[in-house]
C-alpha cells in the first residue's frame, strides 16, 4: 500500500510538472496578470461613476450647495481626485501590461500587426485617449485637483420657472495653462467649453477600453487555441491520477466527452461526468429598427453543438428610454415568442422610467440562471423584441447583439440529479460578475429577501458558484471566498 501511494505521488508530480511547464499554463499566468490590470481599471472606474453619479442626485446636491456646506465640497474635491487619480492611472497602467506582453510575445507575427491596428484606431490616433493618458501626467506631476463641482441652473425653454442640474465639472481653464499636454490631447482639451462634464468624458474612455477588450480576448483565445487544447490534455492526465485536482487557475479544462471515464480506476456509481468545455465563439446579428406596435423574432443563430451562452452584448443603433406605460421586452431566448417551450436567457426589457441605454454603447445584459443558460444543437436563439397585444410600447432603434457561446456537455437530468457545475461556462473564471440571488428566512416560507453581490468568478463547486467577494454579505465582514447555492442564483451579469 505504501509503495503503491509513493507511486501514485511521484506520478502526480511528473504529470503536474508537465503541465505546468506548458505553454497554455504559462499563457494562463500571462492572460490573468493582464486581466487583473483590467478588473483594476473597471474596479476604479465602477468606484469614480458611483460617486459621479450621486452628485446630479437632489438628495445629496441640496445639502452639499447649502452655503454652511463648503467643507463638504471641499471634501467631495479630494474624494474626486483620488478616485479620478486611480482611474487615469489604471488606465495607463493597463495599456503599459497589455502591450509589454504583446511586443515581447508576438513581435513580427499577424496577431501583432491586427493587435497594433486596434491599438491605433482606439487609443493612440483617438484625441479622447491621448487625453486620459495626459491627464493621468497632468494630476501625477501638476495637480491633482482636475474638477470642481457645479450646479447649474437653467430655464425651461416650454415651460414656466427653472430646473437644476449638479454634476463634476473638468477645470478646463486650468488644465490648459499646463505646456505638456501631447498634440492629440490638446486638441481635445480645446473641443472642451469650460464646466464640460467629467463623467461624460470617463463613460467614453471606458467604453473604448471595453470595445478594444471584447476584440482582445477572444482573438488572443483564438490565436493560442491548440496551447489551450494541450493544457487541457495535460489536466485530464492529471485527473487519471488524482480525479478532484483542479488548478489554481480555477475551473476543469478538458478534452474527454461525458461518457470518457479516468483510466486506471474504478468510478464509483455515484461520480460526476467530466464536464467537456470547448473555445467560447462569437456570435452576432443585425436587429432592425421596429416602430411603437411593432414585434419581431431575429434570429441570431442556431446552435453549432451542445453548449452554454456565457454572454450576451446589445448595442442600440440609438438611445432607447424605457418608460412603464410603453413597456418593450427585449430579450434572448431559445426559440420563438409563439412557440410554448422557448425560454428566455438574457433580457435588456424596457419596462420603467428609468430604463436608459445610450446609442452606440455596448451593453452586457443580465442572464437569467434560474431559466438556465444551456442550449442543444440545433436549437435556434431569437433577439425578440415585442410590445404587448393591444398597447404601443418604447420604440426599438435596432442595433447588434452578440452572443458568446461556450461548446459544453450538458447532461440531461432533473433537478435534483443535475450537475448544476455543468451550468456555469469556463469564460466566467476569472472574469467580475454582480449575482442576485436569493434567500428564504427559516420559518417563513413565503417570505423571500434578494441581494447583488459583486466579485470574481474563481470556480465552481457542487455547493454552489465560487465568487471571491467584493462587496461583503454583512457590515463588518472582510472580503470573502463565497459558495453561492445554485437554486438561489437568479441572475448573473458581467461586469
Amino acid at each position: 500500500m505504501a509503495e503503491d501511494a509513493d507511486r501514485k505521488r511521484r506520478e502526480l508530480s511528473e504529470r503536474i510538472k508537465a503541465y505546468e511547464a506548458s505553454e497554455g499554463y504559462r499563457l494562463m499566468g500571462e492572460l490573468r496578470v493582464e486581466r487583473t490590470s483590467y478588473d483594476i481599471f473597471i474596479g476604479n472606474y465602477a468606484d469614480l461613476k458611483e460617486l459621479l453619479e450621486s452628485v446630479k442626485d437632489p438628495n445629496v446636491y441640496l445639502v452639499l450647495w447649502e452655503q454652511s456646506n463648503y467643507h463638504l465640497r471641499t471634501r467631495l474635491n479630494r474624494e474626486v481626485a483620488r478616485r479620478l487619480q486611480n482611474y487615469v492611472a489604471s488606465a495607463k497602467a493597463l495599456v503599459e501590461h497589455t502591450r509589454r506582453v504583446v511586443r515581447k510575445k508576438y513581435k513580427g507575427t499577424e496577431f501583432m500587426k491586427e493587435y497594433q491596428q486596434q491599438v491605433d484606431v482606439n487609443f493612440k490616433d483617438s484625441s479622447l485617449a491621448q487625453f486620459v493618458e495626459d491627464l493621468r501626467d497632468y494630476m501625477l506631476h501638476r495637480s491633482s485637483l482636475a474638477a470642481y463641482p457645479t450646479l447649474v441652473r437653467r430655464t425651461e425653454i416650454h415651460e414656466l420657472g427653472k430646473s437644476e442640474e449638479s454634476y463634476m465639472a473638468l477645470s478646463v481653464k486650468s488644465l490648459r495653462k499646463w505646456g505638456d499636454w501631447s498634440k492629440l490631447g490638446r486638441e481635445y482639451l480645446h473641443g472642451l467649453d469650460e464646466g464640460a462634464n467629467l463623467e461624460e468624458v470617463v463613460d467614453a474612455y471606458r467604453d473604448k477600453v471595453m470595445r478594444f477588450q471584447t476584440w482582445y480576448g477572444p482573438k488572443l483565445g483564438e490565436h493560442h487555441r491548440d496551447d489551450f487544447i494541450e493544457m487541457a490534455r495535460l489536466e485530464d492526465l492529471i485527473r487519471d491520477v488524482e480525479p478532484e485536482w483542479m488548478s489554481i487557475y480555477g475551473g476543469v479544462h478538458t478534452l474527454r466527452s461525458d461518457k470518457t471515464k479516468p483510466t486506471g480506476r474504478t468510478a464509483p456509481t455515484n461520480e460526476r461526468s467530466p464536464i467537456v468545455s470547448g473555445n467560447p465563439e462569437t456570435k452576432q446579428a443585425r436587429v432592425d429598427a421596429l416602430g411603437p406596435s411593432e414585434s419581431r423574432d431575429t434570429e441570431v443563430f442556431t446552435a453549432p453543438a451542445d453548449g452554454l451562452v456565457a454572454n450576451v452584448v446589445y448595442t442600440p443603433a440609438a438611445d432607447i428610454r424605457g418608460s412603464f406605460d410603453s413597456p418593450r421586452i427585449l430579450e434572448l431566448a431559445v426559440g420563438r415568442w409563439d412557440e410554448s417551450e422557448s425560454r428566455y436567457l438574457a433580457s435588456a426589457s424596457a419596462n420603467s422610467d428609468d430604463f436608459f441605454l445610450p446609442a452606440g454603447d455596448a451593453q452586457n445584459l443580465p442572464l437569467v440562471f434560474t431559466n438556465r443558460l444551456h442550449v442543444r444543437e440545433g436549437d435556434v436563439l431569437y433577439w425578440r423584441s415585442h410590445v404587448l397585444e393591444g398597447y404601443e410600447g418604447t420604440p426599438d432603434p435596432g442595433g447588434t447583439v452578440e452572443v458568446v457561446f461556450e461548446p459544453r456537455t450538458v447532461t440531461a437530468a432533473g433537478p435534483a440529479e443535475r450537475d448544476w457545475r455543468e451550468y456555469v461556462p469556463n469564460y466566467w473564471i476569472g472574469r467580475t460578475v454582480w449575482v442576485e440571488f436569493f434567500r428564504r428566512p427559516r420559518g417563513e416560507p413565503n417570505t423571500m429577501y434578494t441581494w447583488n453581490h459583486r466579485g470574481e468568478v474563481v470556480g465552481a463547486s457542487e455547493q454552489g458558484l465560487l465568487i471571491d467577494v467584493d462587496v461583503p454579505p454583512q457590515l463588518g465582514t472582510a472580503r470573502q471566498k463565497a459558495a453561492y447555492p445554485y437554486r438561489e442564483i437568479m441572475d448573473v451579469w458581467l461586469v
